[in-house]
């Protein structure tokens, strides 16, 4: 990674030491004099169609830095001239730069960020734009039509054939996902578990980054993640972080505590594993059992559980952006030794069959990708995921309300 922290983190002194090495530009990052701005055009030059090329090509490659506010000859920097920056008004220029990337690439590249470095010559700034790597590619410009990655220091327009690799390895990556889904689900069906499972049903529920499973560059993937340095500890022991369920402390093992694999947290026969590549694991082996003495034997309460499992997605969403993972994110959830059970609603203090339907398999997985963190996107993927299983149990689709 060029710059080993976040970019809004860099100092003045920090970037004048990265300059004096004289690093010339490359594949992860690009020199620029002056900001992207449309009134620049001139003679066929468009600056925000050349900045829309650069972006899009970083995150059609390895992703890289674009640098405001240097001078270079030949790709070597030369100065630091800087850019000039009205008084508060870091925020709107972010703004306008990624209103250029949403406009002119598509799909929508997520994940990008910013630092604004101060205090240079005039008044003047220096502005970083950190451009990961996209699992979402290939992206492309719109007035060009066309695809771009990275070579050296150039933007390429990739050929068919590389379009046609960048859309093989999403699908490849996916399926490596959904592979490793499923066989965590094959261990916990042989009771593979931090604590001994009750012979009713277990609600597992993953959210696998994709950069997971990226290896192509683990400096700069942000998926790969240390349990020390970004503090997970101290995230799952915040309690919406807990678990799929409540919590009970009759029945904890450990509050939280470091294992192989990244950190685990078990209270009331849940528990949580967050791995140190960023996949998170929820399992619920306590709630069956609730239902089980409130409704009597094979009554799955639909509406209550599908509540909790869109709560806890967004949860679990929200720890993924204060550890800076960014999606796509693959979600699976899956009930297993379900078979039998049939979905009730509740009237009162009653347990109301929705229908007669009963399950007829010991085991249902249902999952959806969420692209990117806006609520609509979000809630898009949940809806996914729950019209699923309320199908399975006779149900067209899942009521609206829940998810929002």
């Amino acid at each position: 990674m060029l710059f080993n922290k976040p970019v809004n983190q860099i100092s003045k002194e920090e970037f004048e030491d990265f300059i004096a090495q004289k690093k010339i530009e490359g594949r992860e990052h690009d020199y620029k004099i002056i900001l992207p701005d449309g009134k620049n055009q001139r003679d066929g030059y468009d600056p925000i169609n050349e900045f829309a090329k650069d972006v899009c090509a970083f995150a059609n490659s390895i992703g890289g830095y674009l640098i405001f506010g240097v001078k270079e000859n030949s790709g070597e920097p030369t100065d630091i001239c800087g850019v000039e920056i009205e008084k508060d008004n870091f925020e709107r220029l972010k703004q306008k730069l990624l209103d250029y990337v949403t406009s002119n690439i598509e799909p929508t590249i997520q994940g990008i960020s910013f630092g604004c470095i101060e205090g240079f010559e005039d008044g003047k700034s220096v502005v970083i734009m950190y451009i990961p790597k996209s699992f979402l590619a290939p992206h492309m410009v719109r007035k060009d039509r066309a695809f771009y990655y990275r070579a050296d220091s150039k933007n390429e327009r990739m050929d068919v054939a590389q379009v046609r690799e960048s859309f093989l390895s999403f699908e490849n990556l996916r399926d490596k996902i959904i592979n490793y889904s499923n066989g965590r689900i094959l261990r916990l069906i042989q009771k593979e578990t931090p604590f001994e499972l009750s012979e009713t049903p277990t609600a597992v529920l993953q959210l696998i980054p994709f950069s997971s499973f990226d290896f192509s560059n683990i400096d700069i993937v942000p998926g790969f993640i240390n349990v020390n340095e970004y503090g997970i500890k101290s995230c799952i022991n915040k309690s919406p972080y807990l678990a799929l369920w409540g919590s009970d402390s009759r029945h904890a093992i450990d509050p939280c505590s470091y294992n192989i694999d990244g950190c685990l947290k078990c209270v009331n026969k849940n528990y949580i594993q967050i791995y140190t590549n960023g996949i998170i694991e929820s399992l619920d082996n306590y709630t069956f059992d609730y239902y089980k003495i409130e409704y009597g034997n094979n009554k799955f309460y639909i509406n209550d559980y599908a509540t909790n499992i869109s709560l806890k997605v967004k949860q679990y969403l929200d720890l993924f952006k204060e550890l800076n993972i960014m999606t796509p994110i693959y979600v699976s959830f899956s009930l297993l030794s379900i078979k039998n059970y049939i979905a009730i609603s509740k009237y009162g203090i009653s347990a109301i069959p929705i229908n007669s339907v009963k399950f007829q398999k010991d085991s249902l997985s249902t999952d959806s990708i969420i692209n990117n963190y806006e609520q609509n996107e979000v809630n898009r993927a949940i809806k996914q995921m729950l019209d699923r299983m309320y199908r399975a149990f006779g149900v067209s689709e899942c009521p609206t309300d829940i998810i929002h």
